[in-house]
Protein backbone atom coordinates (compact mmCIF):
# COMPACT_ATOMS: atom_id res chain seq x y z
CA UNK A 1 0.00 0.00 0.00
CA UNK A 2 1.60 3.18 -1.16
CA UNK A 3 -1.22 5.63 0.53
CA UNK A 4 -4.35 6.10 2.09
CA UNK A 5 -6.67 7.12 0.88
CA UNK A 6 -9.79 8.14 2.76
CA UNK A 7 -13.48 8.31 0.68
CA UNK A 8 -15.43 11.50 1.54
CA UNK A 9 -18.60 11.12 1.18
CA UNK A 10 -20.53 12.74 -1.88
CA UNK A 11 -22.45 15.82 -0.36
CA UNK A 12 -19.57 16.94 1.48
CA UNK A 13 -17.25 16.99 -1.75
CA UNK A 14 -19.88 19.48 -3.75
CA UNK A 15 -19.76 22.86 -2.17
CA UNK A 16 -21.96 25.33 -3.66
CA UNK A 17 -21.29 28.37 -4.86
CA UNK A 18 -22.77 30.38 -1.80
CA UNK A 19 -20.23 28.64 0.43
CA UNK A 20 -17.54 28.84 -1.41
CA UNK A 21 -18.14 32.58 -1.71
CA UNK A 22 -18.59 32.64 2.06
CA UNK A 23 -15.10 30.84 2.72
CA UNK A 24 -13.36 33.36 0.10
CA UNK A 25 -14.70 36.13 2.23
CA UNK A 26 -13.97 34.84 5.52
CA UNK A 27 -9.62 34.90 4.00
CA UNK A 28 -10.15 38.20 2.85
CA UNK A 29 -11.55 39.66 6.04
CA UNK A 30 -8.26 37.85 7.81
CA UNK A 31 -6.25 38.93 5.71
CA UNK A 32 -7.71 42.87 5.75
CA UNK A 33 -7.39 42.63 9.66
CA UNK A 34 -3.80 41.54 9.40
CA UNK A 35 -2.60 44.10 7.26
CA UNK A 36 -4.69 46.43 9.21
CA UNK A 37 -2.81 45.51 12.34
CA UNK A 38 0.71 45.75 11.09
CA UNK A 39 -0.42 49.19 9.88
CA UNK A 40 -0.89 50.20 13.22
CA UNK A 41 2.02 48.87 14.64
CA UNK A 42 3.63 50.79 12.62
CA UNK A 43 2.09 54.09 13.22
CA UNK A 44 2.47 53.29 16.47
CA UNK A 45 6.11 53.20 16.11
CA UNK A 46 6.15 55.91 14.09
CA UNK A 47 4.50 58.40 16.85
CA UNK A 48 6.59 56.61 19.39
CA UNK A 49 10.05 57.95 17.81
CA UNK A 50 7.77 61.88 17.07
CA UNK A 51 7.33 61.08 21.14
CA UNK A 52 10.49 60.74 22.09
CA UNK A 53 11.77 63.93 20.54
CA UNK A 54 9.03 65.69 22.60
CA UNK A 55 9.82 63.84 26.04
CA UNK A 56 13.55 65.13 25.51
CA UNK A 57 12.43 68.61 24.40
CA UNK A 58 10.21 68.99 27.91
CA UNK A 59 13.19 67.38 29.85
CA UNK A 60 15.47 69.86 28.72
CA UNK A 61 13.30 72.73 29.17
CA UNK A 62 12.85 71.50 33.23
CA UNK A 63 16.39 70.98 33.43
CA UNK A 64 16.98 75.04 32.16
CA UNK A 65 13.92 75.97 34.77
CA UNK A 66 15.90 73.73 37.38
CA UNK A 67 19.18 75.64 37.43
CA UNK A 68 17.24 78.94 36.59
CA UNK A 69 15.66 78.34 39.82
CA UNK A 70 19.12 77.18 41.48
CA UNK A 71 20.95 80.74 40.46
CA UNK A 72 18.25 82.80 41.32
CA UNK A 73 18.10 81.04 44.99
CA UNK A 74 22.26 80.96 45.52
CA UNK A 75 22.05 85.06 44.49
CA UNK A 76 19.22 85.20 46.98
CA UNK A 77 21.42 83.29 49.76
CA UNK A 78 24.52 85.08 48.68
CA UNK A 79 22.58 88.32 49.34
CA UNK A 80 21.97 87.17 52.86
CA UNK A 81 25.22 85.57 53.64
CA UNK A 82 27.53 88.74 52.40
CA UNK A 83 25.91 91.16 54.03
CA UNK A 84 23.86 89.72 57.50
CA UNK A 85 23.37 92.81 59.87
CA UNK A 86 22.75 94.89 56.96
CA UNK A 87 19.14 95.95 56.72
CA UNK A 88 17.90 97.00 53.59
CA UNK A 89 15.30 100.08 53.42
CA UNK A 90 12.06 99.38 54.58
CA UNK A 91 8.61 99.73 53.04
CA UNK A 92 8.38 98.31 49.74
CA UNK A 93 11.94 96.61 49.90
CA UNK A 94 11.09 94.70 52.68
CA UNK A 95 7.91 93.93 50.90
CA UNK A 96 8.97 93.08 47.66
CA UNK A 97 11.76 91.16 49.32
CA UNK A 98 9.24 89.11 50.99
CA UNK A 99 7.75 88.50 47.44
CA UNK A 100 10.69 87.64 46.01
CA UNK A 101 11.02 84.73 48.91
CA UNK A 102 7.99 83.52 48.22
CA UNK A 103 8.74 83.04 44.72
CA UNK A 104 11.23 81.31 44.90
CA UNK A 105 9.63 78.88 47.21
CA UNK A 106 6.84 78.26 44.64
CA UNK A 107 9.28 78.15 41.82
CA UNK A 108 11.50 75.68 44.07
CA UNK A 109 7.85 73.28 44.54
CA UNK A 110 6.93 73.50 41.16
CA UNK A 111 10.34 72.16 40.09
CA UNK A 112 9.95 69.54 42.22
CA UNK A 113 6.47 68.60 40.86
CA UNK A 114 7.74 68.50 37.35
CA UNK A 115 11.12 66.22 38.43
CA UNK A 116 8.25 63.59 40.14
CA UNK A 117 5.84 63.97 36.89
CA UNK A 118 8.96 63.60 34.52
CA UNK A 119 10.39 60.82 36.56
CA UNK A 120 6.64 58.95 36.28
CA UNK A 121 6.41 58.97 32.50
CA UNK A 122 10.35 58.26 31.48
CA UNK A 123 10.95 55.63 34.64
CA UNK A 124 13.19 57.66 36.71
CA UNK A 125 16.97 56.54 36.31
CA UNK A 126 15.85 54.02 34.23
CA UNK A 127 14.49 56.07 31.43
CA UNK A 128 17.02 53.75 28.67
CA UNK A 129 15.28 50.68 29.76
CA UNK A 130 11.60 51.70 29.63
CA UNK A 131 9.96 50.43 26.72
CA UNK A 132 9.43 53.27 23.88
CA UNK A 133 5.72 52.02 24.02
CA UNK A 134 5.05 52.55 27.51
CA UNK A 135 7.11 55.68 27.80
CA UNK A 136 4.89 57.13 24.84
CA UNK A 137 1.39 55.68 26.56
CA UNK A 138 2.49 57.40 29.68
CA UNK A 139 3.64 60.64 28.21
CA UNK A 140 0.38 60.85 26.18
CA UNK A 141 -1.63 60.73 29.52
CA UNK A 142 0.15 63.12 30.88
CA UNK A 143 1.47 65.47 28.17
CA UNK A 144 -0.51 68.44 28.20
CA UNK A 145 -0.13 68.74 32.64
CA UNK A 146 3.47 68.66 32.33
CA UNK A 147 3.08 71.25 29.65
CA UNK A 148 0.70 73.55 31.82
CA UNK A 149 3.08 73.02 34.51
CA UNK A 150 6.11 74.22 32.27
CA UNK A 151 4.41 77.15 31.46
CA UNK A 152 3.05 78.07 35.39
CA UNK A 153 6.54 77.50 36.06
CA UNK A 154 7.70 79.99 32.98
CA UNK A 155 5.40 82.44 34.37
CA UNK A 156 6.98 82.15 37.48
CA UNK A 157 10.34 83.02 36.20
CA UNK A 158 8.58 86.31 34.70
CA UNK A 159 7.06 87.57 37.79
CA UNK A 160 10.55 87.17 39.98
CA UNK A 161 12.45 89.17 37.50
CA UNK A 162 9.61 92.11 37.81
CA UNK A 163 10.12 91.53 41.87
CA UNK A 164 13.80 92.13 41.12
CA UNK A 165 12.99 94.95 38.50
CA UNK A 166 10.96 96.51 41.50
CA UNK A 167 13.63 96.00 44.03
CA UNK A 168 16.17 97.39 42.67
CA UNK A 169 13.74 100.74 42.45
CA UNK A 170 12.62 101.08 45.50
Amino acid sequence: MSALHVEMPLEMADDNALSIAANITGILTFVAAVLAGFYARSITLRNVIDTQAEVSDALEKIDFLETETDMLNNAHLASQIRQPERKYGSGDFKYFQGLYSAALQRMRRMDRELSRSVAAVTGGTRYDKLSRVKTAAAWMTSRDRIHRAIEERKAESSRIFQIQLAMLSA
